[in-house]
């Protein structure tokens, strides 16, 4: 005689763990769309000694077989040769335009130019260099505000160009040995007292 299969009633369903889930860590729910329009500002190994990285900003993974690879000084190297290129087929007026001309987006992120509107090349380098790259956060709250007044606030003018006659000003001090102030020392965060780096 054949025994009876008894009804078997799952304990943990589907959707236990689902609202379990839902109660602690970040939501792993993938979105397509997301990753299309994602610019994966941070890859993270999976486990070291793999070719596996994941996007900690739409939970996509990366699997890099292999890649073309340089010394990080050759960019600097040939952003300028192309610059110079540039300047030669379409004159130099066309490489400052190009420059100040925001980079178009389609992820809602405001619109950046690669200078500043007022400020030269070397204006922007001295302003760069005096992100302090050593704190907690590796600088990111001082280039994010960096960000916010000089690239992508265009109608503060009146603040943004006090402070380049600020970044001048130092510049000029420091150039004829009357600022005791150490180049390059300068932090700029959101909300609170602006210090900009000295001019070379």
């Amino acid at each position: 005689m054949e025994k009876a299969v008894e009804k078997f009633e799952p304990q943990h369903t589907l959707d236990y763990f689902v609202e379990a889930r839902s109660e602690n860590k970040r939501n792993y729910i993938f979105d397509y769309g997301k990753s299309r329009t994602c610019d994966h500002p941070e890859m993270k190994i999976i486990a070291r000694g793999g070719n596996l990285y994941r996007c900690t900003e739409c939970n996509y993974a990366f699997q890099w077989p292999g890649a073309i690879q340089w010394p990080l000084h050759f960019t600097v190297i040939q952003g300028i040769q192309s610059a110079v290129a540039f300047a030669k087929e379409f004159g130099m007026e066309a490489v400052q335009e190009v420059l100040r001309r925001p980079i178009g987006t389609y992820d809602g992120s405001p619109h950046k130019p690669v200078l500043p509107e007022g400020m030269s090349l070397m204006d922007t380098l001295a302003l760069m260099d005096g992100v302090d790259v050593t704190v907690e956060d590796g600088g990111k709250a001082q280039l994010e505000a960096i960000h916010k007044l000089f690239f992508v606030n265009p109608e503060n003018k009146a603040e943004q160009l006090r402070l380049q006659e600020k970044l001048k000003r130092k510049g000029l001090e420091a150039a004829n040995g009357r600022s005791g102030e150490a180049q390059g020392q300068g932090t700029l965060t959101e909300g609170g007292d602006s210090s900009l780096p000295s001019l070379p």
